[in-house]
């Protein structure tokens, strides 16, 4: 019985086992059977390969005990398994940037330089080959190139071609690689002049530098120098007898006030604002004289001063005068700079009133509190308020007599049957017997009556 169990359960547990690897019983009665399965991978299947729930990291023998279903006894299934290594090759490919896309086995195509890894075959185990790729595109050449060149530099030779005329030739070749490189010259031909000149010249020192060309002169001489156009065809011999005459040079200086612009200098020239400014005056040598002239600008003060007062602060001193009345008044000074100062006084004389009103306010205490103008007035007594104008000038005291008026309040009993109820008394209906307070308008003093 015990060994048909045990058959049951190893049979369950071949049916367990997705990869089908091979299996041998072997049946004991007297230890704890031994069932031993044979198992052959390939390496990339680590460490995802399980066997009865349990992962493997590499080949090797494994015990795994387990126990029999519908047992309390127990089976050793032992893992027998063999781990195939995988093979990686190398494939180096190289082509003409404009041969791509490739094929390698008609099985995967290349559009560009890559490295990369790619498995599409097996080897006799059935494990995967690897394979590396390194692939390699030689660039292809297709540019076009000016070229500027003098006439007399004719015949041009291009590749193999004598060029005699300007225009766009195209020459084709190959790169060390064996690929198509294709150049095309945009070629631009320019006459040839050899041209000699002299030339004289008298400036004044005031303009130095001299400019000729591109070349900077700083005094008088004799010079000789060589012009070559952008392309070094044309070529010009310059024989230059330069003259300096001497620049006599005066500086004037000012200072003056702002208010003083525009400044007037020998009735013929006139200026709005301060800074440096270069005059030239014509001389027998027909060359300029130079006056140099430096403005410099002090500050005018212009202001105006508004003033409010009160008719009783007069009189008003302002600078060295005294005002009585609205004006306006200008206070002409001079600076420690020495330039005009001019103020403005606008003087505005406002008229001083003064009223006290007596007022008596009576309330009822139902009424409480009872406002005045932004006060609360909640006891008796005699309040003063002040107020003023915008200025000042203007001055409003009230003198409130408040006074508190009482309610009077009467006691009436009434002794009622049943089947009066409800009863009405003075607009007021009562459904029960009890004590009311009820508010009758209004008594002599106009308070309400309770």
């Amino acid at each position: 019985m015990r060994q048909k169990v045990l058959l049951q359960f190893l049979f369950a547990c071949m049916l367990m086992i997705a990869s089908a690897p091979i299996y041998s019983l072997k049946a004991q009665t007297d230890t704890i059977p031994v069932n031993t399965v044979h198992d052959t991978i390939c390496n990339n299947q680590l460490p995802t390969y399980t066997f009865l729930g349990e992962s493997f990291l590499q080949g090797g023998t494994f015990d795994i005990p387990v126990m029999a279903q519908d047992s309390t006894d127990s089976v050793i299934m032992r893992l027998e398994l063999w781990v195939w290594d995988n093979h990686t090759d190398t494939v180096i490919l190289a082509d003409c940037s404009s041969e791509f896309p490739i094929q390698y086995a008609g099985q995967v195509t290349f559009r560009g330089e890559t490295e990369t890894t790619l498995s599409f075959s097996a080897d006799t185990n059935g494990c995967p080959i690897y394979t590396y790729f390194h692939v390699t595109a030689y660039p292809t050449y297709n540019d076009t190139l000016p070229v500027h060149i003098c006439k007399s530099e004719l015949p041009y030779i291009f590749g193999e071609d004598t060029l005699t005329g300007p225009g766009l030739y195209t020459h084709s070749s190959s790169t060390e690689f064996g690929c198509d490189s294709i150049l095309t010259i945009d070629l631009m031909i320019h006459s040839v002049y050899d041209v000699a000149d002299t030339l004289t010249d008298t400036i004044c020192s005031f303009y130095l530098p001299y400019t000729y060309g591109d070349s900077l002169f700083y005094k008088t001489g004799v010079y000789d120098f060589n012009l070559h156009s952008a392309y070094g065809c044309d070529s010009a011999h310059i024989h230059l007898d330069l003259t300096v005459l001497k620049t006599i040079t005066d500086t004037l200086e000012y200072t003056i006030c702002q208010n003083n612009f525009p400044f007037e200098l020998d009735s013929v020239h006139y200026y709005n604002e301060a800074g440096t400014y270069y005059i030239e005056h014509d001389d027998t040598r027909q060359c300029h004289d130079i006056t140099v002239l430096i403005l410099h600008s002090l500050p005018f003060h212009d202001d105006t001063v508004t003033v409010n007062l009160c008719d009783v602060e007069m009189p008003y001193a302002f600078a060295d005068s005294l005002f009585m009345e609205t004006t306006v008044y200008t206070h002409f000074d001079t600076t420690l700079l020495g330039c005009d100062s001019n103020t403005t006084l606008v003087l505005n004389v406002h008229k001083t009133y003064t009223e006290v009103d007596t007022v008596d306010i009576l309330t009822c205490r139902a009424d409480l509190p009872t406002q005045f103008k932004d006060t609360l007035l909640t006891e008796e007594g005699i309040y003063t308020f002040h107020a003023e104008s915008e200025f000042g000038c203007d001055s409003i005291t009230d003198i409130i007599r408040f006074t508190i008026l009482e309610h009077p309040a009467d006691t009436l009993e009434l002794i009622l049957s049943s089947n009066q109820f409800p009863y009405e008394y003075k607009d007021t209906l009562i459904d029960s017997a009890g004590t009311y307070l009820l508010r009758i308008p209004t008594d002599s003093l106009g308070c309400d009556t309770f």
